[in-house]
């Protein structure tokens, strides 16, 4: 640590005197910070909650960051919590994020504990389980332009639509943009054009309910995902 760091920490400290307070600071110069984290009522604080499942799967993974108005993550204290479905976060780990995985459920319920405030809860619905119907599994799809299909379509889901493949150890991905769940797509060749022969393409249809602002944050949002994969062959 240098001089200058050195006197800062002990100004803040002194200014610390009598009173509660965080001290944060910056890069010590040798590549270590000294704090990047805090503590925050819930309240004062945002979380991005997302939960992702497999269609018919049994098992749901959830990922949150909760952060302050200064993009801090929040380090929750012991009489803090957040539960999906009675299943504790826990966190934060070294992406800053807090993790859970639960049983996977057709609605999940997000509890935020904050003893200043009580408990507040937030519902939200899964997308319904679907299955990809076209192309046919293992079928084969024109490098040229293909129709893609899915079960339940549900206007008011969003829905993303990644296309991957591996040639010659290289991973191709086409992420295509999010659209309202009409139960179609026609993929173009614009949307295939780095893709060839020789190995299968892998279609992953994702299906997407968005919540804004979860009770007991200042700010946040909440997603449930549920997603359906199918392997086809491309042929030109």
């Amino acid at each position: 640590m240098n001089l200058k760091h050195a006197l800062l920490l002990v100004v803040s400290a002194g200014l610390c005197l009598g009173v509660s307070c965080t001290i944060t600071g910056g890069d010590d110069g040798n590549g270590g910070g000294i704090g990047g984290d805090t503590e925050a009522t819930l309240d004062e604080a945002t979380a991005f909650i997302t939960i992702t499942q497999t269609a018919g799967g049994s098992t749901a993974d959830v990922t949150a960051t909760i952060e302050d108005d200064a993009g801090r993550t929040v380090v929750l204290t012991d009489n803090q919590s957040v539960r999906v479905n009675d299943v504790e976060l826990s966190g934060p780990d070294a992406s800053d994020e807090y993790t859970a995985t639960t049983e996977a459920a057709s609605q999940y319920e997000i509890a935020a504990v904050e003893p200043t405030i009580g408990v507040q809860y937030t519902t939200i619905d899964a997308p319904t389980d679907f299955e990809i119907t076209s192309p046919a599994e293992t079928g084969e799809v024109s490098l040229s332009g293909f129709t893609l299909t899915w079960s339940q379509a549900n206007a008011s889901l969003q829905v993303r639509i990644r296309l991957t493949q591996t040639l010659g150890g290289v991973n191709v991905v086409e992420t295509l943009p999010l659209m309202s769940d009409t139960g179609t797509r026609d993929i173009t060749d614009d949307d295939l054009a780095d893709f060839g022969q020789g190995t299968n393409l892998v279609i992953t249809v994702t299906k997407i309910n968005i919540v804004d602002g979860i009770d007991g944050f200042e700010d946040g949002e909440l997603r449930c995902e549920v997603s359906a994969t199918r392997s086809a062959s491309p042929r030109f």
